[in-house]
């Protein structure tokens, strides 16, 4: 017999009867008959009474006069409601699972604004649905996964899922609402019996649609539940790797739509980078705040402390193993290179660290490589960008020549994407679309928010840059292309030939290229009979291949002298030096 405080509960295991009498004698007895099945019958008096009766085909259960407050449960030969709901869990999508025991979590003493302010919004009341984004490789997962630990010690946490791109099992949804569910089921106890009873009442529910299982294994059982205390606060970490932005968009629908209608009690945490899809949900939502994790003061200071840290962990293995380092090992030089190229990006800082803490290395030999941004340095930092980049839904040429616009912006003052359209002589909104998915490492400004204009179009992470300048790393990505840098080139040339907006729009430049055009103005540029147009020489700007493009060569005599000189209305463009 097992007792649960307030609760009287019985286990009674009841066989079957006798077989038949063996038939009459013979040379060999006959058979003994069928036995007969067992027959209960109890008079049965209790207060919160629970049956689990588990039947086999040949046993029949009978159950009479019952009184008190029962709950009854029939269930199929051995497996219990939660028991069926257990085998649809997502194990590894778990907070707490073996797959983030190590590595995601922050470093000691870092991120704790950030985390203070979770816990702050997670004991007020009036927005229940937060969402935690940022660009990738920020840290955002340590951070949830962090606080997802204090809100389970704090007895707040009834679920989590962390969803991760690629993998069949996280990478879906199939398996959210069941791991959702099964989790309210151990940690909220008071939910467990309706959450049992729902899976009992339909033990096909894992295979439902989503909005069946949501209603019924989420909103049912609260709906069937008191008023609990405190809110459950649930977690849903890396909603952009779920597959398919159409079911991200319908996950946050189906949650906001429950909690806003007051049906589902509870707090919501969403994290994820900050795609166009998601934020257009989450900005007409009424209910949610946003907390965008940026490249602040704190940031750096918390990367920092990171990598002062580590190099001094790798310092004293290092030490261990018979190799000497010098006293000032990292040069104070190195690690303000490192933190200033990380752009806030703990990704990046984890990258490096992981590269320079190899046991068969010298870890000096191995700071040295990674500063000059060897290849074999970055190689989850690329497989990263790589994967961002190759989920784009674009055409690769043209996606090629909008980065190499983006990469050279200090030539003309390119504002937003429209301005691409107009210099590369693009379809108006082109450029918009093409990026949409590139908002995690690109920064777009938003089209209709004034207020946030006046912030040119960059890459989120210097290492960006590095990357796709490098055809070794970037491979089929790389924007130092002759071929790219010719059109740009000749496209600029055309831009600086017009003497005036009207000119600029009649130059096969579109309407949006009298804004160009302006913007030209606006940069103090001389649109009388004679202006020089200073040109700042970079090493990475070209290319310089061993036979140099014929194209190339061209417009870098036009453009990439010391200055360019624009005359008149007559359109001549001399060079000189």
């Amino acid at each position: 017999m097992r007792r649960r405080e307030g609760v009287r509960q019985s286990i009674n295991n009841i066989y079957g009867g006798t077989g038949g009498r063996g038939g009459a004698g013979g040379t060999k007895g006959g058979e003994g008959g069928t036995g007969q099945g067992a027959s209960m019958s109890c008079n049965i008096d209790a207060t919160n009474l629970r049956m689990n009766n588990t039947m086999s085909a040949s046993t029949t259960s009978l159950v009479n006069h019952i009184s008190g407050d029962v709950k009854q449960f029939n269930v199929w030969p051995g497996v219990s409601g939660l028991d069926l709901l257990y085998r649809s869990v997502v194990k590894e999508g778990v907070h707490d699972s073996w797959e983030r025991a190590d590595g995601l979590s922050c470093h000691p003493g870092t991120r704790i604004g950030v985390l203070d302010k979770l816990g702050s919004w997670a004991d007020e009341t009036t927005t229940p649905i937060l969402w935690l984004h940022g660009p990738a490789g920020v840290g955002k997962s340590a951070i949830v996964k962090d606080f997802a630990v204090e809100s389970q010690a704090r007895g707040r946490l009834g679920a989590a899922f962390f969803f991760r791109l690629g993998q069949p099992t996280r990478g879906t949804w199939h398996g959210l609402f069941p791991t959702l569910a099964y989790q309210l089921a151990i940690l909220v106890p008071a939910l467990s019996d309706a959450i049992h009873e729902a899976v009992d009442q339909d033990r096909l529910i894992d295979g439902r649609a989503m909005s069946v299982q949501f209603e019924r294994l989420l909103v049912d059982p609260f709906r069937q539940t008191p008023a609990i205390r405190p809110v459950p606060l649930l977690i849903l970490d890396g909603l952009d790797e779920c597959a398919d932005y159409r079911l991200q968009q319908q996950i946050i629908l189906l949650f906001e739509t429950a909690i806003r209608t007051s049906v589902l009690p509870i707090r919501l945490l969403i994290s994820s980078r900050s795609e166009p899809h998601l934020r257009q949900i989450f900005e007409k939502s009424g209910i949610t705040r946003g907390m965008e994790l940026t490249a602040d003061a704190d940031a750096f200071k918390d990367i920092g402390c990171y990598l002062r840290d580590e190099f001094s962990r790798i310092k004293r293995q290092a030490s261990e193993r018979g190799l000497e380092l010098a006293d000032t090992w990292p040069p104070p030089h190195a690690l303000t290179h490192l933190v200033e190229k990380s752009s806030a990006t703990f990704f990046f800082a984890a990258v490096i660290v992981r590269f320079i803490d190899h046991e068969y290395s010298h870890p000096a030999d191995r700071l040295q490589r990674a500063l000059a941004l060897d290849p074999c340095s970055t190689v989850p930092l690329d497989d990263l960008y790589l994967n961002i980049l190759s989920a784009c839904r674009q055409e690769p040429e043209q996606l090629l020549r909008i980065l190499h616009a983006i990469w050279r912006n200090s030539t003309v003052p390119i504002l937003g994407p429209e301005d691409i359209d107009s210099l590369l002589c693009l379809r108006l909104g082109t450029s918009r679309l093409a990026l949409r998915g590139l908002h995690s490492i690109i920064y777009v400004p938003p089209k209709d928010n004034a207020a946030l204009c006046n912030r040119k179009m960059a890459f989120l992470h210097d290492s960006l840059a590095d990357f796709l300048y490098d055809e070794r790393r970037s491979n089929r990505w790389c924007i130092a292309r002759p071929s790219l840098a010719s059109e740009y080139l000749e496209c600029v040339s055309r831009v600086h030939l017009c003497t005036s907006p009207l000119q600029l729009q009649d130059a096969s430049l579109g309407h949006q290229g009298r804004g160009l055009a302006e913007s030209l103005e606006k940069s103090r540029l001389d649109r009388q009979s004679l202006f020089y147009l200073p040109f700042e020489r970079r090493s990475t700007d070209v290319v310089e291949p061993s036979r140099p493009n014929a194209r190339v060569a061209k417009w870098q005599i036009v453009l990439d002298a010391k200055f360019v000189v624009l005359v008149g209305n007559c359109g001549v463009l001399r060079s000189r030096h």
